[in-house]
């Protein structure tokens, strides 16, 4: 498993069905994969639902019990400029983060009602940056073990989601920092042909199910309201507030600020 911000290929906007088929021919693996990759490189927008299930623990999925598959779902918006909202279908657990204003709200009744108000982040670890979403923990955490695979496996054609698509079954080597029995030894993966999203991609180890992943619903650069990455604290919930302390200045006053002369990289660097 791994974890980047789902991206998008710049190919208009597409909903569940009715796109011009693509011409018919053979491809190999390796185009898919950069089919993929150039998807994920050139977000502008995306939005859609994603549903992981599981039967053992994979990130935000969870079984209940021990052999049972659990499912859950959620909707998304993400961005280029790393704006996000992924809120819960069915349960309370909602997450908006503004790159914008380096802000992120979570409000969850996992429990009590809570929020989590973290202002003025930094960009990432190792200092207190905003919470990894779905999107870069888990769904991007699969995607990416497809990607950095290499093996020349037969594509198939198939249809997903009414969608024509290419299906392909990939040997990976399982994480071992994931424990035994956590992570799998191949990967079944359905890649849209049109936008070359990853429509679908089911782990295994030694032909035993552990998860899934699906998108689905999915508008490619569609409108976005800036509202929907602002998030209100309900009433009533146990709010926890963090100010990160980080604030952009222009990069002619940075080293006034921290008294030395920052190296920063050139133009070919």
């Amino acid at each position: 498993a791994a974890a980047v911000t789902v991206g998008v290929l710049a190919v208009g906007t597409w909903i569940a069905k009715g796109p011009t088929p693509p011409e018919m021919r053979m491809v190999s693996a390796t185009e898919v994969r950069s089919r993929v990759s150039s998807a994920f490189t050139s977000l502008h927008s995306l939005r859609g639902d994603v549903a992981i299930e599981c039967a053992v623990p994979v990130g935000s999925c969870s079984p209940t019990q021990d052999g049972v598959r659990t499912t859950r779902q959620w909707s998304f918006i993400t961005t280029a400029a790393g704006d996000e909202r992924i809120t819960g279908i069915g349960r309370r657990d909602d997450v908006a983060y503004s790159a914008s204003r380096r802000e992120q709200t979570v409000v969850s009744d996992d429990g009590p009602p809570f929020a989590q108000v973290l202002s003025n982040l930094a960009p990432g670890p190792p200092d207190f940056a905003n919470r990894s979403s779905v999107l870069r923990r888990d769904v991007a955490s699969v995607v990416r073990a497809f990607l950095d695979t290499t093996a020349e496996v037969p594509v198939t054609d198939v249809t997903e989601q009414e969608r024509l698509a290419w299906r392909l079954v990939i040997p990976v080597t399982p994480n071992k920092l994931a424990g035994p029995g956590g992570s799998g030894d191949q990967l079944e993966v359905i890649v849209d042909r049109q936008s070359g999203f990853p429509l679908r991609i089911i782990e295994t180890l030694a032909g035993r199910f552990l998860d899934e992943v699906r998108l689905s619903n999915l508008v490619v650069d569609g409108p976005v309201d800036p509202g929907s990455f602002t998030l209100k604290v309900p009433a009533g919930a146990k709010a926890f507030r963090h100010d990160g302390g980080f604030h952009s200045v222009a990069a002619s006053k940075v080293g006034a600020i921290v008294v030395y002369q920052p190296v920063r990289p050139g133009p070919h660097d």
